[in-house]
């Protein structure tokens, strides 16, 4: 659950201290403390399931698969991209912002990349 335990609540000041991660200054939601970064990542994962109808944990399990790596150009991922068929919906894999876009410019064509690979051997 992504809703931390709070060791310290300062209802005056309407702050508190996460137990979990340490930070201080959380916003009241209702009647719940939240961290806010504990918020910024349950909108990521969210809009992981939303967008591309996989779990979190479907999402890292893919992560691991790929040893942390781009599936394209295999250099390690910060912020791994979900790349999926704009025809289908269905995850391909996980890619770096570069290869993402990269595909994207191409319109997910494999005749277009060829050619691009033609271009770029002669």
């Amino acid at each position: 659950m992504w809703v931390h335990r709070l060791s310290d609540v300062n209802i005056a000041e309407r702050t508190a201290t996460c137990a979990n991660c340490g930070r201080v200054r959380l916003r009241k939601q209702g009647s719940k403390y939240r961290c806010a970064e504990g918020m910024k990542l349950q909108r990521r994962r969210n809009k992981v399931k939303a967008k591309y109808g996989i779990t979190w944990q479907e999402r890292d399990a893919l992560l691991i698969a790929q040893s942390g790596r781009c599936a394209i150009c295999r250099d390690p991922m910060l912020d791994p991209h979900v790349d999926h068929d704009h025809q289908t919906g269905e995850v391909r894999g996980l890619l770096c912002r570069p290869c993402n876009l990269g595909i994207g410019n191409f319109r997910d064509d494999p005749f277009l990349l060829h050619a691009a690979v033609d271009y770029l051997l002669n």
